[in-house]
Parts: C-alpha cells; sequence; structure tokens
C-alpha cells in the first residue's frame, strides 16, 4: 500500500547475521568447486552479509560468459531453522546482467539440491511463483519469497543472462529468514516521521544560525543508485545525483494491543530461536538492537518506498499483560543506513 498507509507490519530478520554474531564460524564461503569466478581481491564475501549495505561485496564477474556462475554457500549448521525469504540489498544485477536461483539441500551436495520457486514480495523481477530464478528489471533491493523450508545447505546461485556478464556483480547485503507478521495492526495513534539529526545547530553571539550538518542521508558516494535500501530503486542511474535521495532516517513508534500470548510468546524458550513467528523470537534472533531487519508498516506492501532497513531502537524488551493470556507491546522502530 502506498502512501506509507499501515496494515499489518511485518519484521524480516536475518538468519544468517544471527548465526555469525552468536559465533558460528564458517557460515558462508564461497563454493569455489562449482563457481566460475570469485569474489575481487579488493573485497571480502562477508561484505555480503555483514548488514551494512552501504559496503558492497564485488564479484570478478564482467566478461565472463552467460553461463558463467558464483555459488555462494550458507551452511546453517542444522536443519531445525526455518526460511521463506531472500533479500538481496543494494545490487546492480539489472547492470551487470545477472540472473539468481537458491539450491537448498540437508546433504552437501550441491547437485543433488533442489530448488524452490521464487516470487517477488517487492521489487521488479520476473519471479512469479512458477520458476526457480529471478531476472531483475532494476537495480536496487529485492525480496523475493519462496517456499518455506528448513534444510541446513543453501546454495545462492548468481549467473550471466543471455549475451553473458555485462559487469561486475556487486552486493550490498544478503538477507535470508522467515519473516514474523502481526496478527492485526496497530492501534490508532502510531507516530511515524523522520528524523534529522545527523547535524548540530549552532549560534553565533550575534544570534545568526548556522548547522553543522554530520550526514543527512546514507550514501557511499557511488554512481550508480545504492544509499540506503528501498529508498533509491526508482532512481535511474543515468540521472542519479546524491540530493535525489530523501534525506534523514524514517522511524516507527507503535503499540499492538491486545495479543494473545501465543502470538508475542514462545511456548518453552529451552527450545531456541529457530523459527521466528514470535515478536519474542524475533527480539532474540535480532538481539534486541543489535542487528537490523528490513521492516514494512505493511505486509502486504508492493510499494518498494514501504519497506526500510531497520532496527529495534530499544534494548528492553516489555510487554504489558492486560488480562490473563492476553498482552500489549510498544515498539519503536528506526532506519538505519
Amino acid at each position: 500500500m502506498a502512501y506509507g498507509r499501515r496494515l499489518k507490519p511485518r519484521i524480516y530478520p536475518c538468519l544468517i547475521q544471527h548465526l555469525i554474531h552468536r559465533g558460528e564460524s564458517s557460515v558462508v564461503t564461497v563454493d569455489s568447486g562449482n563457481s566460475d569466478f570469485g569474489v575481487n581481491a579488493s573485497s571480502h564475501i562477508l561484505r555480503a552479509f555483514d548488514g551494512q549495505p552501504s559496503v558492497r561485496c564485488v564479484f570478478d564477474s564482467d566478461g565472463e560468459a552467460a553461463a558463467a556462475k558464483i555459488v555462494v554457500k550458507i551452511d546453517l549448521k542444522h536443519s531445525a531453522y526455518n526460511f521463506d525469504y531472500v533479500a538481496i540489498l543494494n545490487h546492480n544485477l539489472k547492470t551487470a546482467n545477472g540472473v539468481f536461483t537458491i539450491l537448498t539441500s540437508d546433504t552437501d551436495s550441491f547437485g543433488g539440491a533442489t530448488s524452490p520457486y521464487l516470487n517477488d514480495i517487492v521489487g521488479d523481477t520476473t519471479a512469479s511463483g512458477a520458476s526457480a530464478t529471478a531476472v531483475f528489471n532494476t537495480n536496487g533491493s529485492n525480496i523475493l519469497s519462496m517456499t518455506q523450508t528448513s534444510h541446513r545447505y543453501v546454495w545462492l546461485v548468481f549467473y550471466g543472462y543471455t549475451g553473458g556478464w555485462a559487469d561486475d556483480l556487486e552486493i550490498g547485503d544478503i538477507m535470508l529468514g522467515k519473516h514474523c507478521t502481526a496478527p492485526h495492526g496497530p492501534d490508532i495513534g502510531m507516530k511515524t516521521g523522520i528524523l534529522h539529526n545527523g547535524g548540530k545547530l549552532m549560534e553565533s553571539y550575534g544570534g545568526a544560525r548556522h548547522y553543522m550538518s554530520g550526514w543527512t542521508t546514507g550514501s557511499d558516494g557511488q554512481s550508480l543508485p545504492f544509499g540506503p535500501p528501498f529508498k533509491t530503486n526508482n532512481i535511474a542511474s543515468t540521472n542519479y545525483i546524491e540530493a535525489a535521495i530523501h534525506p534523514g532516517r524514517r522511524y516507527w513508534e507503535f503499540t499492538l494491543s491486545y495479543l494473545a500470548d501465543t502470538a508475542v510468546n514462545q511456548e518453552d524458550m529451552s527450545t531456541g530461536v529457530v523459527n521466528p513467528t514470535t515478536f519474542t523470537n524475533v527480539y532474540a534472533m535480532t538481539a534486541g538492537p543489535a542487528l537490523p531487519f528490513i521492516f514494512a508498516p505493511d505486509s502486504t506492501s508492493t510499494t518498494v518506498g514501504d519497506y526500510a532497513f531497520a532496527r529495534f531502537a530499544d534494548d528492553d524488551y516489555q510487554q504489558e499483560e492486560v488480562a490473563f493470556g492476553v498482552v500489549t507491546l510498544n515498539r519503536r522502530i528506526e532506519e538505519e543506513f
């Protein structure tokens, strides 16, 4: 839904960032045995999974043939984790002429893995739920849904489209996980706004005011429209200027009232964080404000600008019991760059 209107909010936490944050080693590697090219010597594969989409991972794909591919292998360590989406942020897959597909398996066998069908959640690709591949019609940021699975091994495959690779592939961040949607919308009175707190207003002895700007918006100063995810998808690379990006940091402050505790709390916390279908698990997966996620005030929206790369703005997960088995949550979420 356009105009930033709110219905049921949805959060997309990243399973890969959660595992890396908790100290799991070798979660992400380049599958060199199945890849035709690799990561540029000045870059590193973890740049594509560090939660900082303005710092892009660069792959040496320029000039490679259409069949040439880079395979990124993800080992989730066991098959208890559920995931149903993959997001690719700040990419140039349109310019590079790349195609994406994903394979999963419970055994470490690339050749025996299966490919779930992909579908657009937000962003413009050819994925329609009837194919396992996605051809990108724009650069920028995309979220793709897939049939929920819990396989241990995941392979993210990028290969050249018809005519071959036209440029080096660049990706700001890749997120994989299971989204969590609120049972209903927030209370009337939800606060939204844009913070311009990247500077300081100073006043001289003569009364004149001057503003010292530290930042106005996220940007890495490159020629293609990357900047903050979901803020630049419709700014064409041919006429891109940094001033075209909406400045400031968006925020949402809302209350979800009268939620069943089964929608908020895990039945038994000793079973671990494996299926973020409750807000308690989402908050645990992001370690409070430690890890960013994708936020959508309206879970059904296909408008790119309705989405945000964001994080929780507080480190205290509180819920208020209003009746037996019924709770109310207050949350504040702020955009990240």
